[in-house]
């Protein structure tokens, strides 16, 4: 089974497409929506789950709420991947950038976060990866 969110209505209208060519409606569920309400309506558990939106987020607050959201989603062994954490080297040295804010509580928030062993693989723009115990 896979979930995915997405806010574009135009993204939306070519995932649903994509998906119906693809013969997979029983298996791919699209979530109309912003992820952080949409993520608290889902159960879980998930095996993996795939962050791809952090990038020019105006709150600080909003990357570590993401990664608070989705860590009781993850079953155990679980692995969550959030991808353009290094935003370019940004997130190297101080930033009033609301978006590299984020990205670095967010990347100290899972590196000191008890139920997860992470680490950042450095393959383009950087992709943390988790593992929950």
């Amino acid at each position: 089974q896979v979930t995915t969110i997405e806010a574009n209505r135009e993204r939306i209208r070519l995932a649903r497409e994509n998906i119906t060519r693809a013969e997979a409606d029983k298996i791919v569920q699209v979530i109309e929506g912003e992820a952080p309400g949409a993520l608290s309506t889902l159960k879980g558990p998930y095996d993996f789950i795939f962050v791809d939106i952090l990038r020019g987020a105006d709150d600080p607050d909003f990357a570590p709420r993401i990664l608070a959201t989705c860590v009781p989603l993850l079953a155990p062994g679980g692995f969550l991947a959030v991808d353009n954490v290094l935003a370019g080297g940004r997130v190297v040295g101080k930033s009033t950038a609301p978006d590299i804010i984020g990205l670095q509580r967010l990347t100290n928030d899972a590196m000191n976060h008890p139920d997860l062993e992470t680490m950042i693989v450095p393959l383009r723009d950087g992709i943390l990866v988790s593992r929950k115990k």
